[in-house]
């Protein structure tokens, strides 16, 4: 009697924990002039945790009690530095996702979040950007 006691008291809490997890629910890789454009949808707002991984030079964001829901599962890219976007399921608890942006090499990007949006924005690598601004003006004679 006593163990059923228990284990009805925490049958609320898991089923409550449960229907706290947040689904992808959509994953768009868009080019806009030199940058991409990585825009995750969920079914809830989640703050991803960042990280810069080499050898491959990847870009991970890591989506806390989230599961993939009905989003790709890898995107073959190529273009403007990136190769592809795949998405990975951490089985646990709590379940967690991973979005992989594998890069031909490491460059800065931005983030932004938009309510259950989040934005990744990948920037053209630096150097690219510091020949371009230094092609501006007369060529040298």
């Amino acid at each position: 009697m006593r163990v059923f006691v228990h284990f009805g008291l925490l049958l609320p809490l898991v089923s409550v924990a449960w229907a706290q997890t947040a689904n992808i629910q959509k994953l768009d890789v868009s080019q806009e002039n030199t940058s991409m454009r990585i825009e995750v949808t969920l079914s809830s707002p989640v703050t991803p945790r960042i990280s810069l991984a080499t050898k491959p030079d990847r870009l991970v964001l890591e989506f806390a009690d989230t599961s993939p829901g009905i989003a790709p599962v890898s995107t073959e890219v190529k273009q403007q530095g990136v190769k592809s976007v795949r998405i990975e399921h951490a089985t646990g608890a709590p379940p967690a996702t991973r979005i992989i942006v594998l890069l031909e090499r490491a460059r800065p990007y931005g983030i932004s979040t938009q309510g259950s949006k989040i934005v990744l924005t990948l920037l053209p690598p630096e150097d690219q950007t510091a020949s371009a601004r230094n092609r501006r003006g007369p060529a040298p004679c």
